[in-house]
């Protein structure tokens, strides 16, 4: 199964591959968004049970073709990001600050 989200940044639609055809379904009326609160509620179990449906062709759910998606955001709503620091050195340089030991990690 392939999840994407599709559309202005921050008004992306829930999309999933037509494994048949390489179409995106268009799945806004049927799935809030993929999101944290979305996966906690069973929203994946749900998804499968609809993605069945799909591979046996027996949906009823607008499809667009991938070359006319526009935007294509993250799959799943990130809720928090990590980042390793890749300059640390550089950033602890330009703050007059010694190099640390490990990477810096922190939340975006």
């Amino acid at each position: 199964m392939k999840l994407a989200r599709i559309g202005q940044k921050g008004k992306e639609q829930p999309v999933v591959v037509d494994p048949r055809s390489g179409q995106l379904i268009l799945l806004a009326g049927e799935v809030r968004d993929f999101d944290q609160r979305w996966l906690q509620e069973g929203g994946f179990e749900e998804l499968q049970k609809l993605y069945r449906a799909i591979q046996n062709g027996t949906d009823n759910l607008p499809r667009i073709a991938i070359a006319d998606a526009g935007r294509f955001g993250s799959p799943i709503v990130p809720a928090k990001i990590r980042c390793v620091g890749q300059n640390y050195a550089k950033h602890a340089q330009e703050a007059g600050m010694s190099v640390p030991e490990e990477p810096v990690i922190f939340n975006k």
